[in-house]
């Protein structure tokens, strides 16, 4: 599997509304993904994610049998990406700061990005939660949202693909004035063809998911500089040196090329040498003979 993240995804979109930044989706549409038998490649760096759980194989997760706000069937989740989220709208606390925080993340995608992805509620509370009243919850976030419910049996079966766990509620507990669902507090990304990608665990940090994003999305060489400029107030020298490092494992020397100028002169120098290298291209040796002492042991070369 090969990650785009949009994060990677790209990984915590969320740590509440802390800040009004919008987060490139290149941290989640930052995965491309392979044959669905091929399993990702872990380096070094992918070790280092602080907010999301990569799998290491891609999950097909099957069929669903839900109803979206419009009241249309939802029977899979092939053909867009898809960042999931399962709670309720009665919920007090929890699920209003995520879906806000999702909101601030969403608006600032490109048109192209949005166009790819679609944000789901999943809610956990199908007695209260109508379509009606998942319209009126969804749209109060974002328009482009989409809210779903359907049967008990069916959502147990949905979320328990998806890895997104709620205790169902029994009737004598209905039958409380404000009841509560226990429910979990992560967000998922499943890919356009129908498999789990991702999971974020809490807390969802967006500075986190800003860093993670850019250290491993496939962001196009026209918008490189734009997503630079746009987070420079987060990502730190250390983040190019790591971006750098990990697509010079992922073996994309055109990508790596157009980091060099963002690195400070010893890695550009180290990086350089290893494009030439895992390229095959002429002066390779006088490229490493430039590397500074203190970065030849550096595994790549």
């Amino acid at each position: 599997m090969k990650k785009t993240p949009l994060i990677i995804l790209l990984t915590s979109f969320f740590l509440f509304v802390l800040t009004s930044l919008a987060v490139s989706f290149y941290a989640i549409k930052s995965r491309t993904l392979v044959k669905i038998s091929e399993p990702l490649a872990v380096h070094p760096l992918q070790k280092q994610m602080l907010s999301a759980n990569l799998f290491p194989e891609s999950n097909f997760i099957g069929p669903i049998k839900l109803i979206d706000h419009n009241n249309q069937a939802m029977t899979s989740l092939i053909g867009r990406w898809h960042l999931v989220f399962i709670g309720y709208t009665h919920c007090p606390d929890i699920c209003p700061v995520e879906m806000q925080v999702l909101k601030k993340a969403y608006q600032g995608l490109s048109q192209s990005i949005k166009s790819q992805l679609q944000v789901l509620f999943i809610s956990a509370d199908p007695a209260r939660d109508t379509t009606d009243v998942l319209s009126k919850y969804v749209n109060y976030f974002d328009h482009s949202f989409i809210g779903v419910t359907g049967e008990m049996t069916d959502l147990v079966d949905a979320s328990r693909k998806l890895g997104l766990l709620f205790i169902p509620i029994d009737e004598m507990k209905k039958k409380q004035p404000n009841y509560q669902v226990n429910h979990s507090a992560t967000f998922v990304l499943t890919d356009a063809q129908g498999r789990l990608v991702a999971k974020f665990f809490t807390p969802h940090k967006v500075e986190s998911l800003i860093k993670d994003g850019w250290i491993t999305a496939d962001i196009p060489k026209n918008d490189l500089g734009y997503y630079k400029a746009k987070f420079k107030n987060f990502l730190t020298t250390d983040d190019h040196i790591k971006r750098a490092d990990h697509l010079a494992w992922e073996r994309k020397y055109w990508d790596l090329k157009r980091m060099l100028k963002y690195l400070p002169r010893d890695e550009r120098a180290l990086y350089n040498a290893r494009q030439i290298l895992m390229s095959n291209s002429y002066g390779v040796d006088n490229a490493i003979s430039k590397v500074p002492n203190h970065l030849k042991s550096n595994t790549g070369l």
